[in-house]
């Protein structure tokens, strides 16, 4: 999301304020880290102890291990049939058959998605359902960045608004399946047809007006 607002912005600035701007992002991130109230540090170690444990063995169902173990036996369902993939009970199927045959902890058979957008869609719908979700990232991504230069900082701001939705759903989607949610899905439908609307009406307007 910093890359988005530095493509649109950041070209504006001096280079003093490009390294005054990066320090500030840097120490606040650290100040972040720092303060024990916002719980970012206990997290922090929190992902590094449980990493450390699934290493080790010693548990394979804490909030990373079980991602883990989900990603490793979405992988094994990929590789059977990659290029329509298993649909949604066949996943759940599939994740059982392997919990059953000790290739996964049971203890992540609870869950029916993989908690990774991209891996979840590809064990589910195959490679043509990862190339779609892609689409519906990449596509918008792509229209909106046209005008991320603009001259005009009103157009400019809708590019950016428009860039970053796909992108921060990119993001989140690493960890997590929110296209499976209806909040998911309508709040990325409902925002990409408001600032494509917005976006658009917006550029007709300086077409029209010559700028």
């Amino acid at each position: 999301m910093l890359w988005v607002l530095y493509r649109a912005y950041g070209r504006d600035l001096t280079a003093p304020l490009k390294v005054g701007a990066l320090a500030i992002v840097i120490v606040g991130a650290l100040c972040v880290y720092a303060a024990p109230q916002l719980g970012v540090q206990q997290r922090v170690h929190q992902a590094v102890d449980d990493i450390e444990r699934y290493v080790s063995g010693e548990s394979r169902t804490s909030s990373v291990g079980a991602r883990f173990e989900m990603w490793k036996g979405a992988s094994h369902l990929i590789i059977e049939k990659p290029l329509l993939g298993w649909g949604h009970n066949g996943y759940q199927q599939g994740m059982q058959s392997l919990g059953e045959a000790g290739v996964i902890d049971s203890g992540v058979l609870q869950f029916g998605h993989a908690h990774n957008e991209f891996i979840d869609a590809t064990a589910k719908r195959g490679i043509l359902g990862l190339v779609a979700l892609l689409l519906l990232y990449l596509v918008p991504l792509r229209l909106f960045m046209c005008e991320l230069n603009a001259p005009n900082l009103k157009l400019r701001s809708l590019a950016v608004a428009g860039a970053l939705l796909p992108v921060a759903y990119i993001d989140f989607g690493f960890s997590q399946v929110l296209l499976i949610h209806n909040s998911g899905v309508m709040i990325y439908a409902f925002w990409l047809v408001v600032l494509w609307g917005c976006y658009r009406a917006c550029q007709r307007q300086f077409e029209k007006n010559g700028y």
